[in-house]
């Protein structure tokens, strides 16, 4: 029972932070890792909480273990304690409280989202680059930034250069939902065939 539980909870906690998360980069892959956390963190509770030495040993064997990946959104990791939560919860055997409490918290996020401001709620900051064999001889770097501009929340250009390979445009923009990329790289391939496209979480680039 507590395992199905924890499963089914975070199904839900996925689902959750697929579509109300506010992080750009990596949300596939984190998402799909938080049924897997909570499991393993009710596998670890089950075995250990009837046992003192079992309890000890665990955390003798916690200490050697070192984790590198960065946590680049503090709501990445109030996603991973929440699971983490569910598995301990579950794991204890506290399956109705578990249950109540990991649903509230979820509601209690989603109103906040649902009544935060757009901006704070959707919008999306990215660092763009298009370069290629673009023809600027009929103002088509105007166009192209006047149409992320359209489509684009906000919008400031960082780099604009030209060689004899052609034109390069870098720029950050804010997305109001990070399915607007296929519909933005659509526009620009229509004004410029042969202009490469490349989108960047904002956080991790340094202009």
């Amino acid at each position: 029972m507590g395992l199905l539980l924890a499963l089914a909870l975070s199904l839900v906690l996925r689902w959750h932070y697929l579509r109300f998360s506010s992080v750009f980069a990596n949300r596939d892959h984190l998402a799909n890792i938080l049924p897997l956390v909570a499991a393993t963190t009710l596998l670890v509770i089950t075995v250990v909480k009837s046992s003192l030495a079992l309890s000890l040993g665990l955390v003798g064997a916690m200490s050697i273990v070192r984790f590198r990946t960065p946590i680049k959104e503090p709501e990445e990791l109030g996603y991973l304690f929440l699971a983490i939560g569910i598995g301990l919860g579950a794991g204890a055997g506290q399956l109705l409280i578990t249950a109540v409490v990991t649903l509230a918290i979820l509601a209690f996020m989603w109103t906040l989202k649902h009544y935060s401001s757009p901006r704070e709620a959707e919008d999306y900051d990215l660092f763009v680059e298009i370069d290629g064999a673009i023809d600027n001889q009929h103002g088509v770097t105007d166009r192209i930034l006047k149409s992320i501009a359209d489509q684009a929340a906000s919008l400031n250009l960082a780099k604009l250069e030209q060689s004899e390979s052609g034109l390069m445009i870098g720029a950050t923009i804010s997305l109001r939902n990070h399915a607007d990329i296929n519909d933005l790289i659509s526009t620009i391939r229509s004004l410029s065939p042969t202009a490469r496209c490349t989108f960047i979480d904002h956080k991790a680039v340094t202009l």
